[in-house]
């Protein structure tokens, strides 16, 4: 029995055993198969690597487009031109140098290097037995084409391998490169690891729609033959055989701007024309529609040549704004139901608050004047006492929601935001001071919206460049709509403002503005520039702000001349900024064929009646400057106002030819001999 168990159990251990063994033997087996697997899937991807390789299909950066439809910007066709040196053999005509020599001069001629270090290359890429020369230069399809005809007539190998590629081109750059921006070569990895060289955005639209316009590249992949056979790969290198595309390339969107070409041009060619005639240290101006904040035009003069120093100053650069900020404490005032536009308003010509004398710019503004007067002939002492009256913590957050401390938001980067002052910090002194206008920093941008909510039914609007996105069938992406950011006066204010600014214009500061058959709106401002330890003399901002028509906004316009420096010593905005804007709006009414607001033979009408009426003696008005009246100067013809005797003796300065139209103080006004009598003739 003993022995029955024994032998059993021996019989148990050696199954046991035999199926340990076994078991060994299958899961080394399986072990192998894994490895096996996995090796040559491993080896198969070292090999893909050998024979295969992947490459960027470049995607199309999206068109920038004008709101006329112009494309400002755009990505064009090019091809890169790639060698193949061994491929360049000798035939039974030539010698391989010559060869060499003969696919030089065909590259040079239809490019712009130079063929003797063609040659140069192409013989120690030979020598050295490479077989891909990258000469890093773009040619369009024409030259590609007129490269590999003429490659043509010396050998049927394939020498020249064009790549395919994108270049971005720019339709009148200089006009429009402060808003469209620039590109910054710079060392960039892409996906599959490649060291590369890309265009990146640092600027201007370019940059803050960046993600909308580049799309997404693709991806391909090709063989690369493996083969000491030199025909096999002389016929296929750089050939991509078994080509396959991993990943379509996706083209960028468009952006279709608010920006109108000719308005922009005239814009541009206004500035120039300012530039040119009072020597400023620039000049800026914005067209913009009052009722929605879209940006028809956008421009300074001159232009950083430097494409590392080109940027939109009308949104980079602040400064007082001087009396153009009048606007704003009045509306302030009318807001809170202060005053009316009959309020009657007494200016002695100065002012003191605290320890500091305020005064008027001249004395066209001193006695008793209704608010209207006061806005139209610009008064310091009025403005001062008007600020007097409204609340400080009131006028402060009245700042706020007008924007002040904050930026326009505008849709392009590197727009500045100077911090409003503290509550704190707006003393009674500090109070006056910004009343009209000093103390205060602000963009261009930021005092053109600021200035149009008081006259467009009182919204502060976000202003915007860009109309909307689409992709490449004309699908909208995404679109900007008007968007008001605040409401900080009421629309019976912002008519009353509408109102005195239209009084500026017909009988006050900005009477160079007029034109027949319009009523136009705007407001002067010409400020002394401020620097380490006080305001500077002799230098000075001078702005013109602008609307049309007066009675329902459709245009506002504001230029700004930043220290005009000419002969004659002329800085006030009355002559250097009015007639630029003017000259724009007249340009703006026939371009759009805006219609007339009153008849134009009404106007001819009232033309001939101010002849009769203005032509005076010159001897009269000699008179009457001895006895400091201001007398009617309007018709008289240049020579006759030079032959004067008061030409000499008074500071009078005029601009433009043919006969006075405009003069800046009223006739029968108290005068002096620093009175500044400043002419507009046409």
């Amino acid at each position: 029995m003993k022995i029955k168990i024994k032998h059993l159990f021996q019989n148990i251990v050696l199954k046991l055993y035999f199926l340990t063994v076994i078991g060994f033997i299958l899961a080394f087996i399986i072990i192998l198969v894994i490895y096996q697997i996995k090796g040559n899937k491993d080896a198969n991807n070292r090999l893909d690597k050998l024979r295969f390789k992947n490459e960027l299909i470049i995607a199309k950066r999206g068109s920038i487009i004008s709101s006329d439809n112009h494309k400002l910007a755009f990505d064009i066709d090019m091809y890169n031109l790639i060698l193949d040196p061994m491929n360049i053999k000798k035939t039974n005509k030539y010698t391989q140098e010559q060869m060499i020599e003969n696919i030089a001069d065909v590259i040079s001629r239809n490019t712009n290097l130079n063929k003797y270090d063609l040659i140069k290359e192409i013989t120690a890429s030979i020598d050295s037995k490479k077989r891909n020369l990258d000469l890093k230069y773009k040619v369009e399809l024409e030259q590609k084409e007129k490269i590999l005809k003429d490659i043509r007539r010396y050998t049927s190998n394939k020498i020249v391998f064009p790549k395919k590629d994108n270049l971005r081109y720019f339709n009148s750059y200089d006009v429009f490169k402060n808003i469209i921006g620039y590109f910054k070569l710079a060392d960039g990895v892409n996906d599959l690891g490649e060291n590369t060289i890309y265009d990146k955005p640092v600027y201007g639209l370019e940059k803050r729609y960046d993600s909308y316009l580049k799309g997404e590249n693709g991806i391909r992949r090709y063989f690369i033959p493996a083969s000491d056979n030199t025909q096999i790969v002389a016929a296929t290198t750089p050939y991509k055989t078994e080509e396959k595309i991993l990943k379509d390339a996706k083209n960028g969107y468009d952006l279709h701007l608010t920006i109108d070409t000719v308005m922009q041009f005239s814009l541009n060619e206004e500035l120039k024309n300012v530039y040119e005639k009072f020597n400023p240290q620039n000049v800026m101006g914005i067209i913009m529609e009052s009722d929605t904040g879209k940006i028809i035009a956008m421009d300074s003069y001159p232009k950083s040549e430097n494409i590392a120093n080109i940027k939109n100053i009308n949104i980079s650069d602040v400064f007082e704004p001087g009396s153009i900020f009048k606007p704003i404490t009045t509306s302030i005032a009318l807001n809170e139901n202060l005053i009316d536009t009959d309020t009657i308003i007494h200016s002695n010509g100065y002012i003191a608050v605290r320890d500091r004398v305020f005064h008027d710019h001249d004395n066209s503004t001193v006695g008793d004047l209704t608010l209207t007067d006061v806005i139209a002939k610009s008064g310091n002492v009025a403005m001062v006492k008007i600020s007097n009256l409204i609340d400080t913590k009131v006028f402060y957050e009245y700042l706020k929601n007008f924007g002040f401390g904050s930026k326009t938001g505008i849709d392009t980067d590197y727009e500045i935001r100077r911090p409003l002052f503290k509550l704190k910090d707006l003393t009674e002194v500090k109070k006056a001071t910004v009343s009209f206008g000093q103390g205060i920093d602000m963009t261009q941008m930021q005092i053109l919206n600021t200035l149009n909510s008081t006259i467009n039914g009182g919204k502060l609007l976000r202003p915007y460049i860009v109309d909307y996105i689409s992709d490449q069938k004309g699908n909208v992406i995404e679109e900007n709509k008007p968007l008001v950011i605040s409401n900080p006066i009421s629309e019976k204010t912002s008519e009353k403002i509408r109102n005195l600014l239209y009084s500026v214009v017909e009988t006050g500061t900005g009477r160079s503005a007029k034109i027949n058959g319009y009523n136009i709106g705007g407001k002067t401002g010409t400020a002394q520039k401020s620097g380490k330890g006080g305001y500077i003399k002799g230098k000075y901002f001078s702005s013109f702000f602008s609307f049309f028509p007066a009675d329902n906004p459709k245009y506002s316009i504001i230029i700004t001349v930043n220290e005009p420096n000419n002969e004659k010593k002329i800085y006030y905005a009355a002559v250097v900024a009015v007639p630029a804007v003017r000259k724009i709006a007249e340009k703006l009414i026939n371009y759009k064929s805006i219609t007339p607001d009153y008849e134009k033979e009404e106007v001819k009408n009232k033309k001939k009646i101010a002849k009769k009426v203005l032509k005076s003696n010159l001897k009269e008005i000699d008179a009457k400057f001895d006895n400091f009246i201001m007398p009617n100067l309007l018709g008289l013809s240049l020579k006759e106002l030079i032959s004067l005797d008061a030409f000499t003796k008074y500071n009078i300065q005029y601009i433009g030819s043919g006969n006075v139209f405009i003069q800046n103080i009223d006739e029968g006004k108290i005068i002096d001999k620093d009175s500044e009598i400043i002419l507009e003739l046409r």
